[in-house]
């Protein structure tokens, strides 16, 4: 039979598919996506649907991120400390008696140096910390307590020394305390006499008294990278309570070229509570634990404080001592 064609069925869905897996591409390439549709090809039903499937491209990165645990550093900025030391009174003396001179100005010891024991607590808190000089820089507020004591050497006479018939002159030569006077010779010839010299033993007193000190301190530390030395500067006040059990046992003098002479009795000194301000600088050492960072740690370290500019200690100017400070204390400190 001519004529008839034969039908080509067994090709066309091929085609069909071809193209609807090139038109696809071209959308997607074109930056569109066509819409949901349905094909019927010889009675064979197809659905077109969209189906998206959106894909991390950073998925890789965000994974290797989370591999990774941000442990928090603890900062430690609370610190608790007990420190001991040794104390340097620096006393000189002063009177507003016209023509009086003290003792000890007098005898050319214009300043009295005494050392005595200190001891007592610490507590900080550290608010501000930002990077500096290859390191960190840290201001802290620190307040504490302390057990002081206030030591002058003071000289002294026995004043019954210096009862004599006729006072010419009293001197100081060759670190000796001299009178000079008029002796009288004995009856019946008290009207004549001759010219004598004594020496005056000067005798060496302390003024001591005990007092409660409270410094409140601005600390600045600096801290090296890699380091566990730091090293730091104060500035601030201190309170100065005097306690009770004073041993004030010894009179003190104010004299004059003419053997004329003051007492000053125990009773009338009166050491006075003060506000003085305080510097200091120093450094302190990490002590390296097991721990690390995870945990509290200790620190040990020195002190150098002084309290100047000097100022009398006592109330009233008769006779009154002016003091500057010294100190020089170790602690050991826990940050916790």
């Amino acid at each position: 039979m001519t004529g008839v064609k034969p039908k080509m069925k067994g090709n066309a869905w091929k085609y069909a598919l071809l193209f609807l897996f090139i038109n696809p591409l071209w959308a997607w390439s074109a930056g569109y996506w066509p819409e949901s549709d349905t094909i019927i090809i010889d009675g064979d039903v197809i659905y077109i649907e969209r189906d998206e499937d959106p894909v991390d491209l950073d998925s890789l990165e965000q994974a290797g991120k989370n591999d990774v645990i941000k442990k928090p550093v603890r900062t430690f900025p609370w610190s608790v400390g007990v420190l001991g030391g040794t104390n340097l009174t620096l006393g000189s003396f002063g009177t507003s008696v016209t023509d009086f001179t003290p003792l000890n100005n007098f005898t050319d010891d214009k300043k009295s140096a005494k050392f005595n024991l200190t001891y007592g607590l610490d507590f900080s808190g550290r608010f501000w910390s930002f990077p500096a000089l290859n390191g960190t820089m840290n201001l802290s507020a620190h307040v504490g307590v302390a057990m002081n004591e206030v030591d002058v050497s003071c000289n002294a006479i026995e004043t019954d020394s210096l009862i004599r018939d006729s006072i010419i002159l009293l001197r100081y030569t060759d670190s000796e305390l001299y009178l000079e006077h008029f002796v009288r010779f004995p009856p019946p010839n008290e009207q004549f006499g001759e010219l004598d010299t004594a020496m005056i033993a000067i005798k060496k007193n302390t003024l001591k008294y005990k007092t409660l000190d409270i410094p409140i301190r601005l600390r600045m530390t600096y801290s090296p990278e890699k380091s566990l030395a730091s090293f730091f500067f104060e500035v601030g006040v201190v309170k100065r309570i005097v306690l009770k059990d004073q041993d004030l046992e010894y009179s003190n003098y104010l004299i004059n070229s003419k053997g004329e002479y003051l007492e000053i009795s125990p009773n009338e000194f009166y050491p006075k509570n003060l506000i003085r301000p305080v510097f200091a600088i120093g450094a302190e050492r990490r002590l390296e634990t097991s721990s690390g960072n995870s945990g509290s740690y200790f620190s040990i370290g020195s002190v150098l404080s002084t309290s100047f500019p000097a100022t009398s200690v006592n109330a009233g100017s008769l006779f009154y001592v002016d003091v500057s400070t010294i100190g020089l204390a170790v602690f050991c400190r826990f940050h916790f």
